[in-house]
């Protein structure tokens, strides 16, 4: 696992409380296997937010635009949830 990726996935199973290494990431579709409250996502996605506007390497690695601007990183946000997020219930 990519050590950039990897703490936001740890995250993103930590507030639905499943256990990251119980997760088949390499897997396509990973991502449908569970489910969060939109509350629980705006948590992530705020957490995220601030995890990337934090933290100027992971920003350089893992978005094109690595500008420390929020506009940008909360369209990468976003971008990352519609992808990658848990199903929304």
């Amino acid at each position: 696992m990519d050590k950039y990726i990897a703490p936001i996935l740890k995250k993103m199973c930590k507030i639905i409380n499943v256990n990251y290494k119980e997760i088949k990431f390499s897997e396509l579709g990973w991502y449908n296997e569970h489910t969060w409250t939109k509350e629980q996502e705006e948590k992530f996605r705020l957490w995220l937010e601030d995890y990337l506007y934090e933290n100027n390497n992971i920003r350089k690695e893992l978005l094109k635009n690595s500008v420390k601007n929020k506009k940008i990183i909360k369209s990468a946000v976003s971008e990352f949830l519609l992808n990658f997020g848990w199903k929304t219930i």
